[in-house]
């Protein structure tokens, strides 16, 4: 069974400090990682690098996340827990969709209900968030009507779904990966999440349109 977080650093951390003293330096190992007699930083199971500042997603979490979380590389259908039958209590799952390289996320929903207060969410909800963590919405209720479609700005969507009303049906939607600029063509018509990489990708669509249209009548 792997370590926990607190035994894991609570193991070496009567050694740290010696060894920071002897090797002249701050500890500046990220993820958890410290460091060893060597000077070098050792890294926490599941992050790598030269300060552990690298993640392997299912190793460095998988101790920490639910069952029902999954990372998602193939295009198909994915689902909250025991859909269409209502969701349990206390249920949390997260959801990491990955698309293949210069292609983007775009999850489409046939069916959404999480939850009874779609004004603040605070019992239950469907947080999507893009590759940006600064770069989120969360849903509720039937905020997301059936058909409704989410587009990453990047490579990577992740979701997480917390439910402690017991009367959430759950959700059911679509993944499917899409080339960029099949993906910006189509990011018109749809809830993307909100980034500044959006914003630019429509100005230069819309330049494009223009400089188009001054050639044509020339």
């Amino acid at each position: 069974m792997p370590q926990s977080r607190g035994r894991y650093r609570l193991s070496n951390g009567d050694y740290t400090e010696n060894w920071l003293a002897a090797c002249g330096l701050m500890n500046q190992c990220k993820n958890e990682g410290y460091r060893g007699p060597k000077c070098g930083c050792i890294c926490r199971p599941g992050s790598y690098g030269e300060d552990c500042q690298y993640l392997h997603f299912r190793d460095y979490y998988g101790y920490y996340l639910p069952p029902c979380n999954r990372e998602i590389v193939k295009e198909g259908i994915i689902t909250s827990p025991n859909y269409p039958v209502f969701v349990l209590e206390d249920t949390w799952c997260v959801y990491k969709i990955k698309a293949p390289e210069h292609h983007r996320v775009k999850l489409r929903f046939e069916n959404f209900h999480i939850g009874q207060d779609y004004l603040t969410c605070h019992d239950s909800f469907l947080e999507i968030r893009d590759q940006d963590l600064s770069n989120s919405t969360m849903e509720c209720g039937r905020s997301i009507t059936p058909g409704e479609e989410f587009i990453s700005s990047e490579d990577e969507l992740v979701l997480y779904l917390d439910v402690k009303n017991k009367r959430s049906r759950g959700f059911k939607a679509s993944v499917q990966f899409v080339a960029k600029l099949e993906a910006l063509a189509s990011s018109i018509s749809s809830r993307n999440i909100p980034s500044v990489y959006y914003h630019l990708s429509m100005y230069f669509i819309h330049m494009h349109s223009l400089l188009k249209a001054y050639h044509q009548s020339e």
